[in-house]
């Protein structure tokens, strides 16, 4: 007997489980499985893997019964909207270059500690665990980062010497200080001070040795890289889940409410108030800027999303900015490009 074809909701949600399954910094993210130890896999397979899922998702979504349910209908278009973008960067070979100052696959390694509860000493352990992963984290990506040498795909030396800066203040090499690894785990428990110590050490001997190969390898390569990243790389990115562009910050202050509320999915899943108010959504729109919501984004014009119509949300940029980035790639006067345009899945 064939079986029954899934709901697009039940797509998204599997497709949440097998993301978190692959990437511990998602998992993380979203306060599941606190005793996790592992970093995110950074090698081009664990890119790769990752894709796969994208694609499996939306073959999935390709095959699901037809329903006559809005919110079914909007989390399907959602969800392919977010993957085909997700997609379009990977298969272009963006993740070979992903090297800058700010959101990068570096930043995960080191951003991942930050969203761990420390609250137990089974909780400090996996701390430990995960120090003592970063080696292999950075070694993963810097074989990314090589595939990209030899394809030809490289940031921009600028992009390389500000990351370079970061990691000599990482380690203490810029102030002649302690590492940040070092530091973060100064509150941990006596009783692991010796392990978590030396996992501390572990990572920043690491992180030491990936500074050192930027600088000895993939800068002298990224030589001649123009800063520019050009139209269809711009475009390519504004599009994806890790790109925003949003309006001035006058702007969105005045949309805001004073104080986010705490999304559901938050409290759900037991993660702490502090970072979901950080990661708030606010039910507010701006014409020209970006929808936030509790649930899909059921169009680009401001439309309000139905805070239960599924797990998936996203933040959707509208195409003014993109229709006006002109010859050079200049953005309009007042527009600045941060964070996160696109899928956040929880």
């Amino acid at each position: 007997m064939p079986e029954t074809p899934k709901s697009p909701r039940r797509i998204a949600d599997d497709h949440v489980v097998r993301v978190a399954a692959l990437d511990p910094a998602t998992s993380t993210r979203l306060g599941l499985h606190p005793e996790d130890d592992r970093q995110p896999d950074l090698s081009p397979d664990g890119f790769e893997a990752l894709a796969e899922v994208a694609r499996q998702t939306l073959t999935a979504l390709d095959t699901t019964a037809l329903v006559d349910d809005p919110a079914e209908l909007d989390c399907a278009r959602l969800l392919r909207e977010r993957l085909t973008a997700e997609l379009a960067v990977h298969e272009a070979g963006d993740h070979y270059r992903q090297l800058r100052n700010v959101n990068s696959p570096l930043h995960k390694v080191r951003g991942v500690f930050t969203m761990m509860p420390t609250d137990t000493a089974e909780q400090w352990a996996a701390v430990a665990g995960r120090l003592r992963n970063v080696p292999g984290a950075l070694h993963g990506y810097r074989a990314t980062l090589a595939e990209g040498i030899g394809r030809g795909l490289l940031s921009a030396p600028r992009q390389a010497r500000a990351a370079i800066a970061q990691l000599d203040a990482w380690t203490g090499r810029a102030g002649g200080g302690t590492s940040w690894f070092t530091g973060f785990v100064a509150d941990g428990p006596a009783a692991l001070r010796p392990e978590l110590d030396a996992a501390a050490e572990r990572a920043t001997a690491a992180t030491a040795a990936f500074r050192d190969w930027l600088a000895d390898t993939y800068l002298p390569a990224a030589d001649g890289t123009p800063d520019a990243v050009g139209r269809e790389h711009y475009l390519r990115c504004a599009r994806s889940p890790r790109k925003q562009v949003r309006a001035t910050w006058p702007l969105l202050k005045e949309a805001m409410p004073s104080r986010p509320r705490r999304p559901r999915w938050c409290a759900a899943v037991g993660a702490p108030e502090s970072r979901c108010e950080r990661q708030a959504h606010h039910e507010t729109h701006v014409p020209g800027l970006v929808t936030l919501a509790d649930g899909p984004v059921v169009d680009g014009e401001g439309g309000r999303a139905d805070p239960d119509a599924g797990h998936v949300h996203a933040r959707r940029c509208g195409t003014e900015v993109q229709q006006r980035i002109g010859e050079h790639h200049e953005l309009p006067s007042g527009v600045a490009v941060g964070r996160g345009c696109g899928g956040t899945f929880g």
